[in-house]
């Protein structure tokens, strides 16, 4: 918690400060700290089988930068969806996801044949 000048910028009134000038400074956007939780959420799921619930729970990164992180890894090929069932929580329907390549669903692609059924 840092106090600014009047002329430094936002300012929002303070209970324990009695009317001065407060302003709270988050570090947005640390290219290290998410490192760091993407290498944390990737090792969580390579040792467990869990929603992302399960993960903030353990390892006390938000929810909503979880998601985000899931998705990440998603995209680079490293976690996947392995099934959809009741959670343990919530009791709501929830993806449980794993890094564990041995437990993800086998994709067949088959390429089509646009001339099949022509003659």
């Amino acid at each position: 918690m840092t106090k600014k000048t009047p002329a430094s910028g936002a300012f929002f009134a303070d209970s324990e400060t009695k009317g001065t000038s407060v302003s709270y400074d988050a570090k947005i956007g640390n290219p290290q700290q998410k490192a760091k939780d993407l290498l944390r959420v990737l090792q969580y799921f390579h040792y467990k089988v869990g929603t992302s619930l399960d993960c903030a729970l353990s390892t006390g990164i938000l929810r909503n930068s979880i998601t985000w992180y899931i998705c990440d890894l998603e995209r680079l090929g490293l976690l996947q969806a392995i099934k959809k069932d009741k959670d343990k929580t919530t009791g709501f329907r929830a993806k449980y996801y794993s890094a564990d390549q041995t437990l993800w669903r086998k994709q067949t692609f088959t390429q089509l044949n646009i001339w099949d059924g022509l003659s």
